[in-house]
């Protein structure tokens, strides 16, 4: 069967989006209204036997006046779930002859196979557009992205340096006052009223925390810029731990506690046992002098402080366990935050006083060591152990561990500042 024309028009709206028109040899361009095109769909869609319009059956009637007017001898709404979407018409045949039936059986036929089409190539150009939309806000919101977390390092930047530049300016004036309160309490000034000593000793005692809270802040802002210098090698963890306990012993005696090494209880490591490790030993002595005092503050007279060392894989595992005032399962998770002080829990013993930067700042200096630092405990009044692990000394993981730290490029007159107990 030849035919003088056909088209195909797809509508939204009842306005064309898209039209295309063949004859027997060449494309065919036209202008069609769109309301009148939807017309003959809605005429198309009332016939009861059909939604086909044929030209030559049609009584005088507007949708007959359309058809002349854009030669239509056939016409058959395309519809997609009921609802249509366009419309397909054909011209005269060449022959001459009427469409016969099995010509509109045809047709009923192919309209529905060409909505299907014609739906899923719509479908295919929506996905397609909404990708190319979808790449665009993606890259939108990337540079947006990228644009606000470039302000935040800028601002993180400028807090960092606030903060070590304002901790430097408090540290020199409150050590000069922590210095002279001190030679006021030691008579140096002339002999003190108990009134007065009361007043100078909570001076004193105050000066002290101010300055251990300027020397935190200063070296958790060195941790977190990444400017401090790890100066890793070959240590003897048992060597180091035993140094901590000889500088803290007065202070441990003073308090009425004990403090012992534990290498003989089960499942712990004999002295001999116990193999070097890769620590920046001054660092490393931070973390000690840290748990332990954590241990002072939050254990009473007669109460004790043991320390053991247990292997978990390829490291050595440092445990510093008290009799103390023990820690809420709740309070856990604070632990090793920023100013992770705790409340009605491990910190009820009011020997504490500390800033709760201490143990954040550990846990920072045990991960640069590629080690991990946990907290444990039974609940209230019933201790807690600490616990820090190093890796196992190898001359090939040490250069590893300073490769990846990349030790060489930090200024090593950057350390973390002692504090004392």
């Amino acid at each position: 069967m030849k035919l003088s024309r056909g088209y195909l028009l797809l509508l939204r709206d009842n306005q064309i989006i898209w039209s295309y028109g063949q004859s027997t040899n060449k494309t065919l361009e036209h202008h069609f209204v769109g309301d009148y095109i939807y017309y003959l769909i809605e005429a198309a869609l009332k016939k009861k036997e059909d939604n086909i319009l044929l030209f030559e059956e049609l009584q005088d009637s507007a949708e007959k006046d359309i058809m002349r007017e854009y030669d239509m001898s056939i016409a058959y709404p395309l519809l997609v779930e009921g609802k249509p979407i366009g419309l397909m018409w054909f011209g005269s045949k060449l022959s001459g002859e009427t469409y016969s039936s099995e010509d509109i059986h045809m047709f009923k036929i192919l309209a529905p196979e060409v909505a299907v089409a014609v739906k899923n190539s719509l479908q295919y150009d929506e996905i397609k557009q909404f990708n190319i939309t979808l790449q665009d806000k993606i890259k939108h919101a990337t540079y947006n992205l990228r644009t606000a977390n470039q302000k935040l390092k800028d601002l993180d930047k400028m807090k960092d340096d606030f903060v070590s530049v304002a901790s430097h300016e408090l540290r020199t004036p409150m050590t000069a006052i922590k210095s002279y309160l001190w030679l006021a309490l030691a008579g140096k000034g002339g002999k003190l009223s108990e009134k007065q000593r009361y007043y100078l000793q909570r001076s004193y005692n105050s000066s002290d925390r101010l300055i251990k809270l300027v020397n935190d802040m200063l070296n958790i802002s060195r941790i977190e810029s990444g400017r401090i210098f790890v100066n890793l090698g070959k240590a003897d963890i048992v060597t180091l731990v035993q140094d901590v306990i000889e500088e803290v012993k007065p202070r441990i005696d003073e308090l009425k506690l004990s403090i012992e090494v534990d290498f003989k209880s089960k499942g712990v490591l004999a002295q001999d046992e116990i193999k070097p490790v890769i620590a920046d030993t001054d660092k490393i002595k931070e973390v000690v002098l840290n748990l332990i005092g954590n241990s002072l503050k939050f254990t009473d007279a007669g109460g004790k402080i043991t320390i053991m060392f247990t292997k978990d894989g390829n490291k050595i595992v440092t445990n510093v366990k008290d009799t103390g005032r023990g820690i809420d399962a709740k309070d856990m998770p604070t632990l090793f935050t920023k100013f992770g002080m705790i409340q009605g829990s491990y910190a009820t013993n009011k020997k504490a006083s500390g800033t709760g930067l201490g143990l954040y700042i550990s846990k920072s200096i045990i991960e640069l060591h590629n080690g991990e630092m946990l907290g444990s405990s039974e609940g209230i009044g019933k201790g807690a152990t600490f616990s820090f692990s190093l890796p196992v000394y190898s001359e090939k993981l040490l250069r590893n561990m300073k490769d990846k730290l990349d030790t060489g490029k930090r200024d090593q007159t950057i350390g973390i500042i002692h504090t004392t107990i």
